[in-house]
């Protein structure tokens, strides 16, 4: 069982991954575009900036 557990987390923290480098709403369009979405970058801009601060605000609240 603690292997299937660790296989599984294994593989989503691999399938996750990408969402760590992205840094603009251009890179956001662009990962969605990889998984077969077409989303304007402007569409995602105030979403992206929300989530990355909201990111941003969670690390400092652990990091304390």
């Amino acid at each position: 069982m603690a292997d299937a557990l660790q296989t599984v987390l294994s593989q989503a923290a691999l399938a996750l991954a990408p969402l760590r480098a992205i840094k603009t709403a251009d890179q956001a369009a662009g990962l969605f575009r990889k998984l077969g979405y077409e989303i304007p970058a402007g569409a995602l801009a105030l979403s992206y900036q929300r989530w990355r601060t909201a990111r941003v605000n969670s690390s400092m609240r652990s990091a304390n």
